[in-house]
């Protein structure tokens, strides 16, 4: 069995924990994050800035990808002078879908793509910006999905990779936590006790690292510019 194989059975595994999650968040209006649920829910909240300041202003529609974004994309979805259309997609959409039936309609709903099959889905060079946030270090092959939302981001566009860092590390390599992230000498580690990637030799032929924060950070939010 190889490494991919292993992580893709043991993301399998976790998927019946993450579920429980976004049901339990759904039916008690977001829990402990109240604020949070409202706003993925309010079609008028605005785009967070530090996901605007990486789009052209003057592009007549800025196409945004959510990779991993559950039941609800976290993305706002106005930008005040500016048009913005928001595509979300989830490996478990179709799930989420059905525990939505009893809900109020989301603005955007998510639909069910792995992102390590995004290029099955959209057109290369199809989005201005993709994001993932607290998403690929649950996935079964990280490496894959950011090559797959750089292939899907046009040139010249970018890709926001928002995570903590070492979370596999932190839940003890619990459901879904199988990968860890963290920052190394300006580049981002991609790792577990099995294998070990440089984000900077993932995507050398793809994107450039154009943000990164400081070694040890605990916020891993890194930002590539599509060749």
């Amino acid at each position: 069995m190889t490494v991919a194989d292993d992580s893709k059975d043991k993301w399998l595994a976790g998927i019946a924990s993450e579920i429980a999650f976004w049901q339990n968040w759904i039916d008690t209006k977001g829990g402990q994050w109240p604020e949070e649920y409202a706003s993925r829910f309010d079609p008028a909240f605005p785009l967070q800035p530090w996901v605007a300041k990486w789009l052209d202003p003057a592009a007549p529609v800025s196409r945004i990808l959510d990779v991993g974004a559950g039941p609800l994309t976290f993305l706002g979805k106005s930008w005040e002078g500016h048009a913005i259309e928001i595509t979300a997609v989830d490996a478990l959409a179709d799930e989420y879908n059905e525990f939505l039936r009893f809900s109020q309609a989301p603005p955007v709903r998510s639909q069910r793509c792995d992102t390590e099959r995004l290029t099955e889905k959209f057109p290369a060079g199809h989005f201005d910006f993709a994001s993932a946030r607290n998403t690929l270090d649950h996935s079964y092959d990280p490496m894959e999905c950011i090559r797959q939302m750089c292939l899907v981001t046009r040139p010249g566009g970018h890709i926001g990779l928002w995570h903590f860092a070492n979370e596999a590390e932190k839940a003890q390599y619990d459901g879904l936590h199988q990968w860890n992230f963290s920052v190394e000498g300006g580049d981002m580690a991609i790792w577990n006790k099995s294998a070990r990637h440089s984000l900077k030799v993932l995507v050398a032929d793809l994107a450039t690292i154009v943000e990164v924060p400081a070694d040890g950070d605990d916020s891993v939010n890194v930002i590539l510019r599509r060749r």
